[in-house]
């Protein structure tokens, strides 16, 4: 694996590009701790992978990876080029993104297949497309957009050449997304941010805009850069792999399960596998 100091991936981003700006309790704001040995399997096969609906898709950049909570396996997938940023994905379409651009793949999960379809442009001023990616369905994703203040969460119809934007709502004030954004089941998005002090779970009442549930990750959860569900459970993984559990009820504990093995700087499931939100 390339080795990448995960804390540059987004320097050029209009936010924090260490991990919960001004947490002084986590001394260098740069520093990345060591990745245990990994006990993963991995493999090349870009080709005849079998995939389930549900597979959870964590990229590092430009590689991808299909993960198993269950059993706490990885299976590369291959690089992509174009790629980059986040990712997001639906049963049959593929997305990264950087800079002012979506990168669209064709997707087949079973045996698994990827081929690069078409760019979409970013519509202006949103032109730093780095941090949190979700696809609603084919043509409509949720991002950030980072040249406001505060940074917005927007909904994008991407069905042409460049993206329209059609919903929006805004984040508190001095936060930014840190990972990523996922829209349950319910119409609530959860996200994960950072900026202020410590990382921060949200939960909004996606048509209105509402802010239900701000949920402090406190001073040892860093990179919050994935957010996946599987059985029903909400977990958070972090840049370094690390993998928590969420409680769904208040006050929402958090619980470390186990560690991937992998560097991340996003994770996607297809929207029809988010079924559950944070009980209020």
């Amino acid at each position: 694996m390339k080795s990448i100091d995960i804390s540059k991936i987004f320097a050029n981003v209009k936010n924090s590009s260490a991990p919960c700006c001004n947490n002084s309790k986590w001394g260098n704001p740069d520093f990345v701790p060591p990745i245990q040995p990994a006990t993963t399997t991995t493999s090349t096969t870009t080709q005849t992978v079998p995939l389930v609906a549900c597979v959870v898709l964590l990229n590092y950049g430009e590689q991808m990876f299909a993960y198993n909570p269950d059993n706490n396996k990885n299976i590369f997938l291959g690089d992509f080029t174009p790629g980059g940023g986040d990712i997001a994905n639906t049963l049959n379409k593929l997305w990264f993104y950087n800079g002012t651009m979506f990168y669209e793949y064709d997707l087949q999960l079973n045996p698994f297949y990827a081929a690069f379809n078409r760019t979409i442009n970013a519509p202006l001023p949103i032109n730093n497309l780095y941090v949190g990616l979700h696809a609603i369905d084919n043509n409509t994703l949720i991002t950030s957009d980072t040249n406001t203040t505060p940074n917005r969460i927007v909904t994008l119809d991407i069905s042409g050449p460049t993206a329209v934007e059609i919903a929006a709502f805004d984040l508190p004030p001095n936060k930014f997304i840190s990972g990523d954004i996922i829209l349950t089941a319910q119409n609530k998005v959860i996200l994960t941010t950072d900026g202020g002090g410590n990382c921060f779970l949200y939960q909004y009442n996606y048509t209105t805009g509402a802010q239900e549930v701000a949920l402090d990750l406190g001073d040892t959860m860093i990179y919050p850069y994935g957010l996946i569900e599987k059985d029903g459970n909400l977990y958070i993984i972090s840049g370094p792999g690390e993998v928590i559990g969420v409680d769904l009820n208040p006050p929402y504990i958090l619980s470390p399960v186990q560690t991937t093995g992998l560097l991340i700087t996003g994770a996607s499931q297809d929207n029809s596998c988010i079924t559950n939100s944070l009980n209020l």
